[in-house]
């Protein structure tokens, strides 16, 4: 049903990634106009030591992305970033494939990975994919592999 490729630095983003992103600021989210915004100036590329960004379609639409780059306070570790699943492909499972994908990656490369969670249920969320809670600054969950 979901088709999760990575997304090569120099590739372009999906034809309909305007769509994702407005999905993203009408509920309030900026991280994926950041995305936009890094891709078009070459910064934040996902091309360090395990960085990827994945791009997830169903039925040729952009349904939804995640990445992971280096973590910018703890070394050797990965930060998941960008991660976001449009209103309609919600509660169909992408979700869980995209970050296991990500955490499968991740293992590969780090010994742990980190997120900030922007909301609650972001929190609820990772925590399911087996990130605990941490209290250290600018990271709400961490997973020592």
């Amino acid at each position: 049903m979901f088709v999760i490729d990575g997304c090569l630095p120099s590739s372009p983003l999906p034809g309909d990634f305007d769509d994702l992103r407005q999905d993203a600021v009408g509920e309030g989210y900026r991280f994926v106009e950041r995305l936009h915004e890094e891709r078009r100036a070459g910064t934040k590329r996902f091309e360090g030591q395990g960085e990827i960004l994945l791009i997830a379609t169903a039925a040729g639409a952009c349904a939804g992305l995640g990445g992971l780059t280096a973590d910018p306070t703890i070394a050797g570790l990965l930060r998941l970033r960008r991660f976001y699943v449009r209103p309609r492909f919600r509660g169909l499972g992408l979700g869980r494939q995209l970050a296991s994908r990500l955490l499968a990656h991740a293992r590969q490369y780090a010994p742990g990975v980190t997120v900030n969670a922007g909301t609650v249920e972001a929190g609820a969320f990772w925590k399911k994919m087996g990130l605990m809670p941490s209290v250290q600054a600018g990271i709400t969950h961490r997973l020592d592999f």
